[in-house]
């Protein structure tokens, strides 16, 4: 009984929706300026632009993908198990990073105090104390708890 081959096996579609995954959560989470891009060379495109960075990103995906496509018409059962080998390390490997770079900015986003601008007059001389809030000339810059709404 012959065998049909897959146009393009399940693994090369896992590793390109895993990485569409990653582009679009990095893009959220630096958009909303609660994580930063961990991998230094893609920093690097991020840096010039989320053109450049989805460009790097899709060529950066679509050549391993291309090269193990090629790849599994000569040698099936082993490119099958280096791509789920690959697809077991980019899935750590990202659950990993995005714990150790991206949860604690998260988490310190979440826990930053948030300030209110009271507007209110200049205070005398005798009434500035160094342990009172923060005087910053005719509004008075204070935490999200001193407020009340």
């Amino acid at each position: 009984m012959v065998h049909a081959v897959r146009r393009i096996s399940i693994e090369s579609y896992a590793i390109a929706f895993i990485a569409l995954l990653d582009l679009v959560v990095t893009i959220m989470l630096v958009r909303g300026e609660l994580a930063y891009e961990g991998n230094p060379l893609m920093r690097y495109y991020l840096s010039h632009g989320v053109e450049i960075f989805v460009l790097a990103k899709l060529v950066f995906t679509a050549m391993p993908i291309i090269i193990l496509e090629w790849a599994r018409r000569h040698r099936p059962d082993f490119v099958r198990r280096l791509s789920r080998l690959a697809i077991a390390g980019y899935v750590g490997f990202y659950a990993v990073m995005f714990v150790k770079v991206n949860v604690p900015t998260i988490v310190a986003e979440y826990h930053r105090p948030q300030y209110h601008w009271i507007e209110m007059p200049l205070p005398n001389a005798e009434d500035i104390t160094t342990t009172g809030p923060l005087i910053m000339g005719p509004v008075l810059l204070v935490p999200h708890s001193w407020h009340a709404d």
